[in-house]
């Protein structure tokens, strides 16, 4: 979004105009909210279509700034990167490629291109990914989530802890808290309990696919 610093710097619709792509899919936050209020309370056919869409809406999105990356051929800065994926700097540019780290938030490494990077592994976000892993990690649901600073410190003091939300929204601070669920099960929000369970279903489907090729070869 640097390559356009003087335009409308929150509309995604605007970057991929520029750069010749289709526009995102348009849901308004009160029409997801309203979404997610009705499938608290029940359960039907109407209710599974309407969860697709948000599910669509958020998939439309991660991959629309992964093709705006990729159409700008921009490589995410070092020390975000590293921020990110909860690694020291250093480990971000020496030992990347070969290091495990114990909470890996959606970063990929590629092989260095010969003669650009013969050192180094290039490390990015995969923004295909990034939603849903953020989601999961800081407990990022409507039902977890306190916008009274008067209630977080009610919370705080019988026992609760937080991740503290604090940015910038039309030139003002937004401040929130996120519940951190602590392997509770009752303290973890819809959104981290569905993208589990959708992340288990993946990795179901990986193994039978992984098992119906190596029977056919």
């Amino acid at each position: 979004m640097k390559f356009y610093s003087k335009a409308e710097k929150s509309s995604l619709a605007f970057y991929l105009n520029e750069c010749g792509f289709e526009s995102k899919l348009d849901m308004p936050f009160n029409c997801m909210f309203k979404y997610y209020k009705n499938a608290l309370k029940k359960a039907d056919a109407t209710i599974a279509e309407q969860i697709r869409e948000i599910a669509e809406y958020c998939i439309i999105d991660a991959l629309s700034c992964q093709q705006l990356m990729i159409k700008r051929n921009v490589i995410n800065e070092y020390r975000e990167v590293a921020s990110i994926a909860f690694i020291s700097l250093s480990d971000a540019h020496y030992f990347a490629i070969g290091m495990k780290v114990s909470n890996l938030l959606s970063v990929y490494v590629f092989s260095p291109i010969k003669g650009l990077e013969n050192r180094r592994p290039v490390t990015g976000l995969d923004f295909a990914s990034l939603y849903p892993s953020l989601s999961m990690t800081y407990n990022l649901s409507p039902d977890k989530i306190i916008l009274s600073r008067k209630h977080a410190e009610s919370l705080r003091d019988s026992g609760k802890t937080f991740y503290k939300i604090n940015f910038k929204f039309n030139g003002n601070n937004v401040l929130a808290w996120s519940i951190k669920y602590n392997n509770i099960p009752e303290e973890k929000g819809l959104y981290a309990n569905v993208l589990e369970y959708l992340y288990r279903c993946k990795g179901c489907a990986q193994r039978d696919c992984k098992g119906y090729f190596a029977d056919r070869s």
